[in-house]
């Protein structure tokens, strides 16, 4: 069904049609997808109430702000590696696979204990072990597979590798919610099972067609990926950072029952940014692929997608702005405020929809340096916003800081394309 959209490249000036046409693909997958979070939301908010299903959140966000620094941004890295020498590709999976499970397994074990005492929470021990390892395990495996087949240009598999994890991890939770009743420690055991079924699959169906995956032996080859994955990592941390900190903070500084709505909420507005992150995963190959060209080729490839992403943007913020009483209702009688929460942090989409592809823009022009600071610097406006408004304002107080933060981080995007543009001509 997805398997027809290996796409060639053809440079900034070229047709962005094998583009769209790769993010149909993975859009057809992604609509699985969204329709079946949008079910497993349904389902976690309703069957473990909001005070277990705000720590389900704020683990989730803590595993997802970690993540890079447990795979050293390999999943990126190998798809850079396929795009630009796919007849290495057996090198770039090992060592993106030797990565991931070796520093994931570790950061699991160490969560195990630690996690609970940081976020102010209580979670039995060996289920979160087995969350934090679908996730950091299974999920960073997944990803470093779905690096191979985005370098391919293969993005109809990627759909089907994210559908399925998200159709297996609903299956087996509405299963168990049947059978037994969903708790923290079910949910666990549940998720850890769809992640690795989920993984199992992949491996089988697509990974054994590339041969055996050759592991880093030399202590050079391991630097030269830390080298690249540090810059990597901290800014794909810091993304994730600067859309969790918040519910990660909100448990402790206002309690469990604001961060269930502010959590509930925000979720639905990442389910509704799935199409538009579709176009910018189906843009980054061609980023890559383009290696030296100077930033001005990719601000090319902005400049024509973005009035199709504005559009999506505005009219989607809209939609949900009127039905948010509609999806409060959907979710159950303990989220009483999340209307009022979408209504007022909706338009975060717009901020998304302009600063995401200005950000990976600058990475395929190289600019990971720059990239990771504007990064570090939103998220520590971010933190401190938080710190400061959350116990004094709640969910509002987050709203606030999230608005700011991500302002800021537009505005500093903004400024290195103005200073390389003004650079190119005066030269």
């Amino acid at each position: 069904m997805f398997d027809s959209e290996a796409t060639g490249s053809g440079g900034a000036e070229g047709s962005l049609r094998p583009v769209l046409r790769g993010a149909l693909h993975l859009l057809s997958g992604q609509s699985v997808r969204l329709i079946s979070q949008s079910l497993y939301l349904v389902l976690l908010t309703r069957s473990l109430g909001a005070d277990s299903y705000s720590k389900v959140t704020a683990l989730l966000a803590l595993f997802v702000s970690i993540y890079p620094f447990t795979c050293l941004g390999t999943p990126l890295l190998v798809l850079r590696g396929v795009a630009r020498s796919p007849e290495q590709r057996a090198r770039h999976w090992g060592a993106g696979l030797a990565i991931t499970v070796t520093l994931g397994l570790l950061a699991s074990l160490l969560l195990a204990f630690v996690a609970p005492r940081l976020l102010g929470i209580d979670f039995p021990r060996l289920p979160l072990f087995l969350f934090a390892t679908a996730e950091l395990v299974g999920f960073g495996v997944i990803q470093v597979l779905n690096g191979v087949q985005q370098g391919e240009e293969r993005l109809g598999r990627v759909a089907v590798i994210l559908a399925l994890l998200s159709v297996l991890r609903l299956g087996i939770m509405a299963a168990v919610q049947f059978v037994a009743g969903l708790d923290l420690a079910r949910f666990s055991y549940a998720y850890f099972a769809g992640s690795m079924l989920t993984l199992t699959w992949a491996l089988a169906v697509y990974a054994r067609h590339w041969g055996r995956p050759v592991l880093p032996r030399r202590i050079a080859e391991l630097r030269a990926i830390a080298r690249d994955g540090i810059h990597v990592s901290l800014a794909a941390s810091g993304r994730s950072l600067l859309l969790g900190l918040d519910k990660m903070m909100l448990p402790a500084l206002f309690g469990l029952t604001a961060a269930a709505q502010y959590g509930a909420a925000m979720r639905v507005v990442m389910f509704a940014f799935i199409p538009l992150q579709s176009l910018l995963v189906a843009l980054l190959p061609r980023l890559f692929q383009e290696g030296g060209r100077s930033l001005k080729d990719g601000l090319q490839i902005w400049r024509r997608t973005a009035p199709l992403g504005m559009a999506y943007a505005l009219s989607v913020a809209l939609l949900i702005f009127l039905a948010a009483p509609l999806i409060q209702t959907v979710l159950g009688p303990e989220f009483t405020e999340v209307a009022d929460v979408l209504r007022r942090g909706v338009w975060l989409l717009i901020l998304l929809a302009l600063y995401q592809p200005l950000g990976d823009a600058l990475t395929g022009a190289d600019f990971f340096a720059y990239r990771s600071f504007s990064l570090i610097v939103a998220v520590a406006c971010n933190f401190g916003l938080n710190a400061w408004l959350i116990p004094r304002h709640g969910w509002r107080g987050a709203l606030l800081a999230a608005y700011a933060s991500n302002l800021l981080l537009l505005a500093l995007y903004a400024l290195r394309v103005r200073k390389n543009a003004r650079q190119a001509h005066e030269a």
